[in-house]
Parts: structure tokens; C-alpha cells; sequence
């Protein structure tokens, strides 16, 4: 799993002949909100949306996205329905809490699987202090979650003991 904020302005180098062809940008969704490819900001002039698909993206981490060559990068394909907006991203700044109350965090990133590109769950801040110490926490969607209006409710039952 990868962080969606660990992704974004990393560079892109082309394995064929290792040059650096962009930089990977904001996140493109499909119809069921998984993660289907990025847009890119490419090195020199570019004209439209360029894009490239998860599938071409031989490697992604913190440090840079391989791709095969820079023909993986391509225009932004109008014909399937694409959309830069994820339902999950205004869950971004929510508070999580517990069944009982306890306040978890609030949430700071999405995580999403780089196989499938579906988003698997968040990252959780307590605040800066508590986070250089302690480090973040991830909530994953699997482990149940419940959107209220205003907040998230955390559906583990082990949360107390953890944390």
C-alpha cells in the first residue's frame, strides 16, 4: 500500500533509456473510484492532459515512478469516464473516532493499493507532536469504518488496547 501524498510530484524515469519524462501529479479515478492512472507534468512542452495508466507503471514509491518508455505517457483517453475528484478526497480533515467516543485522529492521506488502485483505507494524525513520536496510525477500510456527517467511527474493536 502507498500513500497518496507520497506519490505526487514524484519524478517519472523511462527504464528504456533512464531519462526522466515528467512528474506524476493528481490522481485519475474511474467509475468506482480506484485509481487508474495519474496525470503528469511533463519535462518541456506538452500540450493537453498527459497521462499515464497505472498498468504502465512498472514501479511506484516514495522516490520515483518507472515506466517501461516514455510512450506510456499519453493523452488523457475522453472516451472512458475519468474523473480527477475521488468521493473518498473530502474525507480528508475528518475526525476519527472510536464506537465509544475516543478520538483517533484526523485524517491526513489516502492509502491505496498499487496493484488494483483501490483506495484501502487512511492515514490518521494526532497532531505534530504525537505524530514525530508515535508516528500516524492507518485506519483500513476492511477493518470496518462507518461515515457519519461529521466524523468518522472507527469499526475495530482492538483500537483501546493499541493505542
Amino acid at each position: 500500500m502507498v500513500k497518496l501524498m507520497d506519490v505526487k510530484g514524484i519524478p517519472i524515469v523511462c527504464l528504456k533509456d533512464e531519462s526522466r519524462a515528467g512528474f506524476l501529479m493528481e490522481p485519475v479515478y474511474d467509475e468506482s473510484n480506484c485509481i487508474v492512472g495519474f496525470l503528469v507534468d511533463q519535462i518541456g512542452l506538452s500540450f493537453g492532459r498527459k497521462f499515464v495508466a497505472l498498468e504502465d507503471c512498472l514501479r511506484i514509491d516514495k522516490n520515483n515512478c518507472i515506466i517501461y518508455s516514455s510512450s506510456a505517457i499519453r493523452k488523457l483517453p475522453r472516451k472512458r469516464k475519468y474523473k480527477r475528484n475521488n468521493d473518498m478526497e473530502k474525507l480528508l480533515g475528518r475526525n476519527v473516532v472510536t464506537r465509544d467516543g475516543k478520538g483517533l485522529g484526523v485524517v491526513r492521506d489516502l492509502v491505496f493499493d498499487i496493484e488494483t488502485g483501490s483506495i484501502e483505507g487512511f492515514e490518521l494524525s494526532r497532531g505534530f507532536m504525537e505524530d514525530v513520536v508515535q508516528g500516524r496510525n492507518l485506519l483500513l477500510l476492511r477493518d470496518g469504518v462507518e461515515f457519519a456527517e461529521d466524523h468518522i467511527i472507527a469499526g475495530r474493536s482492538d483500537w483501546d488496547e493499541k493505542n
